[in-house]
């Protein structure tokens, strides 16, 4: 060996197959807590959209004697105005879309396309196009109609139920928005949980929000402002309207053994 010359050693095959398992073995231990910092920062960011639904509607109640948006009044300009008559108070269109979820692909979606609409489910969002004013509207919350005001009873949804501007009673149980399949929902104490995770079955406007949309939890803001993540299970625990019986909540689950929740809820949270 010439004076000077280095001696150049390579990997072996072993020792590459040693770094190579490392790597395997640390990426396995860092990616699920990368996901869960990933979910649990679209959650949070989910829940700052609501806690700004709650500032726009104070600001609209502010405005409208406090009044909320009319509901169900016989035509299709009643309940599905709310979102033209938010517009002057909010400026990003992203409030209305929880960053868990992503565009719909229309017709692919249950439910279907139907006139430009389409539902969403827990990972897709909702489509919806306002026949009077023809704007479009993209979203995955949606509203609690039984807060509107009710001029008169509409076939089952009873001008009674309806809190409209009467909120002396307890704000903090009564829901005001949350993750949704489509702009809104009549939930009655006794819709019985039949969700399958692919979009509203027809089986009871409570199961619009019955979504798997944050590990068997939704976000909900309250007529308190408060917003909070609430176990599908509880969905049944909360006044949706002025005589919701939430003792519906433990008939529907089947008693103690929880027997009548659907097989994929049953490894949920208690409510």
């Amino acid at each position: 060996m010439s004076i000077g010359s280095k001696s150049h050693r390579a990997f072996t095959l072993i020792e590459l197959l040693v770094v190579i398992a490392v790597i395997a073995v640390l990426m396995g231990i860092l990616l699920p807590s990368l996901n869960r910092a990933r979910q649990s920062a679209r959650a949070t960011a989910c829940s700052a959209n609501l806690r700004q639904w709650g500032i726009c509607w104070a600001m609209y109640l502010n405005d409208n004697d406090n009044k909320f948006t009319i509901g169900m009044d016989g035509n299709t300009g009643g309940y599905h105005s709310w979102m033209d008559r938010m517009v002057p108070y909010f400026k990003d269109d992203a409030i209305f879309t929880c960053p868990t979820t992503r565009r719909g692909p229309g017709e692919n979606v249950k439910g279907g396309l139907n006139q430009g609409t389409w539902w969403g489910n827990r990972d897709f969002q909702w489509h919806s196009v306002n026949s009077y004013t023809m704007r479009e509207f993209d979203g995955s919350y949606g509203l609690n109609y039984w807060i509107s005001t009710q001029p008169k009873d509409v076939g089952w949804r009873l001008a009674r139920y309806h809190y409209g501007n009467d909120l002396t009673r307890s704000r903090s149980n009564v829901p005001l928005f949350a993750d949704c399949t489509w702009i809104g929902g009549y939930p009655l104490d006794d819709n019985g949980p039949r969700y399958t995770e692919e979009g509203d079955d027809g089986s009871g406007e409570m199961n619009r929000f019955l979504l798997n949309r944050h590990h068997g939890n939704i976000n909900v803001i309250f007529l308190d402002s408060t917003v909070r993540t609430i176990g599908l299970k509880g969905l049944w625990a909360l006044k949706w309207h002025r005589e919701f019986d939430t003792r519906n909540c433990l008939t529907l689950a089947g008693g103690a053994e929880h027997s009548g929740w659907p097989e994929w809820m049953r490894g949920f949270k208690d409510y």
